[in-house]
């Protein structure tokens, strides 16, 4: 059963789509599972699995993007107007004002490292759309998937791999991404850093960007 990629396979949050485009994201693909020559068990497995981890992925993905940019683009503003407030010639409070902007910076730029939005929201981003892509290559019965005759040969390596990707997404998170901040001796806190790769090097993201 070959099934033509539609908008649903699109990734991204565009710039910021919100619960309306994972709802219908759901509905497309429950429709899509549904038409499988599959197990009903299976498919109610699919479901609750791999439909689940990606919508909750994208959500988070999308979530965390909100909150990056939230941040960081007060920080490029306020950055720009500081060395302009200091070259003005004094006006009353200037001082006073020249402070606030420097303590947001400085505040905002600490809450974004601290809370690491950026790097989730790339976190999240890569793996929704590594299931996504994992999720097409079975319904399509392509490339990994091509040697099996149906979905129901398919079922138990799309399962063994959705299994992989999220086991892969609880160790990098809890390894990587939400890490210990390291103080060394010349007290500059500094973070562990590294990018492994994924369980498997066929799938990097369906080429989609955010």
């Amino acid at each position: 059963m070959a099934v033509q990629k539609g908008e649903s396979s699109r990734s991204g949050e565009g710039p910021f789509r919100g619960r309306g485009y994972r709802d219908k994201l759901r509905r497309e693909l429950e429709d899509l599972i549904d038409a499988l020559e599959l197990d009903p068990k299976r498919k109610k497995a699919l479901k609750a699995r791999w439909l689940d981890q990606l919508i909750w992925m994208s959500k988070r993905a999308s979530d965390n993007k909100k909150y990056y940019f939230s941040m960081k683009v007060p920080v490029v503003i306020l950055s720009v107007l500081l060395p302009i407030l200091i070259s003005l010639p004094d006006f009353p409070y200037r001082s006073h004002v020249t402070v606030a902007v420097s303590a947001s910076v400085a505040v905002l730029t600490a809450l974004e490292s601290f809370y690491n939005f950026g790097e989730k929201w790339r976190h999240y981003r890569r793996v929704a759309e590594t299931l996504k892509s994992e999720g097409w290559n079975y319904i399509q019965l392509s490339g990994d998937y091509g040697r099996f005759s149906s979905h129901e040969r398919a079922y138990a390596r799309f399962a063994g791999k959705v299994e992989e990707i999220i086991r892969w997404d609880v160790e990098k998170y809890l390894t990587d991404i939400v890490r210990e901040v390291e103080i060394p001796e010349s007290g500059t806190a500094k973070q562990k850093s590294g990018a492994e790769a994924l369980p498997h090097d066929d799938v990097t993201g369906a080429g989609g960007t955010t």
